[in-house]
Parts: C-alpha cells; sequence; structure tokens
C-alpha cells in the first residue's frame, strides 16, 4: 500500500530555501516517492506566514508570487 506522508509549509519551504537541517526533511520525502503527499488546509496561509516574517517579505508579493 502506497504511503500517505503530510508535510508542513515550514518543512517545505525549508526544503525550498535550503535551510539547515532541511536534509533529512528532504531525504524522507525522496524515500516516499511512490506515495501521496498531503498537506493540510491552512498550508498556503503558513506558507505566507513564513515568508512575511521570517524573511522579511511583503504579503501582498507573497500572495502576487
Amino acid at each position: 500500500m502506497p504511503e500517505r506522508l503530510v508535510i508542513d509549509a515550514s518543512a517545505a519551504l525549508g526544503i525550498l530555501l535550503r535551510e539547515p537541517g532541511s536534509e533529512a526533511v528532504q531525504a524522507r520525502l525522496a524515500g516516499a516517492l511512490d506515495g501521496e503527499l498531503l498537506v493540510p488546509g491552512h498550508f498556503w496561509l503558513e506558507v505566507t506566514n513564513v515568508l512575511a516574517r521570517r524573511y522579511g517579505r511583503a504579503p501582498d508579493d507573497v500572495v502576487a508570487t
């Protein structure tokens, strides 16, 4: 049976932005490629929040891209 894996915004952004320690998350995802990757319903709100607060990006800019 294919595995189901839930990823949150912080983990996804950690991989995309190459944050320290994200290698472990990336390795786990690579091991689940034949499964189903799920995100919580509030995923995009979290992405916007992390980019705005942690990286200082303007919320309007985050939503526009």
